[in-house]
């Protein structure tokens, strides 16, 4: 089998990843799946919603993926992935081994691995008759591991947004959706989601070095302020093509192909009509000052590099 192309979202949680992975998804060739990353805990174990409205153990393409990639859902152990996942992969919580790769690769448990990682992309592609898997996971042990694949091909899509609009997103109280018994998004306080932002950023950078991986970097708010460019954009890196005919105007979209996502936003659920993208900016009348002045001070080397201003009531 040749190469498989993945377009692979990396950053930080609240930055946009779901509403670009379900317009990714509507371009013919594409399959968005989403958090990928969580196929084994969200998805074998817990059974949650898969974008498309079905538990995931019932959704007749994950079903097909399961049984293409390894005979079957019950044919897989969910647990071993995950421990695996750990050992090989790297614990998403830390900087990735980048020095160890190569001995880790090597080992025959690690190929075992591995082989059982990619045979689930191969499976993906093969059942949706895809060229481009755009897996949103935003991880950046998931992309690491992808990298250390000589058959994938691996394009990181590093998607940043202001630090201010995360910490503000992290704060809100959002209703969850087909996460089982939870009713509500986890929250985090402002320290803890600037951590979390700089972190994200700084390990996906740190895999961006890797020799086999595309790097294109985008933020957030220029995505959403024109899409249809953004797009075009991301083709143009990918050396794909399409007429993009699902964006009925520059900043509208019919996203009327449903989306089999893992995991992630439960804007994941919203296909099937009209979608007019505007920037959320609320974080710059509603987010605190001190919590503003918190984590423009966490942040701020990071904050300056991707383009952000210092102000305090402005993105530019």
């Amino acid at each position: 089998m040749g190469s498989l192309k993945v377009l692979y979202i990396a950053g930080s949680g609240r930055s946009g990843s779901t509403i670009l992975g379900n317009m990714l998804g509507q371009i013919e060739g594409f399959v968005h799946v989403g958090e990928l990353y969580f196929i084994w805990s969200h998805g074998l174990i817990h059974n949650h919603l898969c974008g498309c409205g079905q538990p995931i153990r019932e959704c007749v393409m994950w079903q097909a993926v399961f049984a293409d990639a390894y005979g079957g859902m019950d044919q897989v152990n969910p647990q071993r992935m995950i421990s695996d996942f750990k050992q090989y992969g790297g614990d998403r919580y830390k900087p990735p081994s980048l020095a160890k790769g190569e001995k880790r690769l090597r080992s025959s448990e690690a190929e075992e691995y591995f082989a059982r990682l990619r045979a689930l992309y191969q499976s993906i592609q093969s059942v949706n008759h895809a060229r481009v898997i755009v897996d949103g996971s935003k991880i950046h042990t998931q992309a690491y591991a992808l990298s250390m694949m000589k058959d994938i091909e691996l394009h990181m899509l590093h998607l940043v947004r202001d630090p201010r609009g995360v910490v503000y997103s992290w704060q809100r109280k959002k209703r969850t959706v087909g996460a089982g018994d939870r009713e509500y998004m986890d929250r985090f306080g402002t320290g803890r989601s600037s951590f979390k932002w700089s972190m994200r950023n700084v390990f996906v950078s740190m895999v961006a070095r890797q020799p086999a991986v595309h790097y294109h970097f985008l933020r957030y708010e220029d995505f959403i302020k024109n899409p249809r460019a953004t797009l075009r954009r991301i083709l143009e890196w990918l050396e794909e093509e399409s007429d993009l005919q699902f964006m009925t105007s520059q900043n509208e979209a019919e996203l009327h192909i449903p989306q089999h996502a893992i995991h992630g936003n439960p804007v994941r659920f919203k296909t099937g009509k009209k979608t007019t993208l505007r920037v959320d900016d609320a974080w710059i009348t509603d987010l605190g000052t001190i919590d503003k002045v918190l984590t423009t001070l966490l942040t701020l080397p990071l904050l300056k590099k991707y383009g952000y201003a210092v102000g305090l009531n402005s993105s530019r």
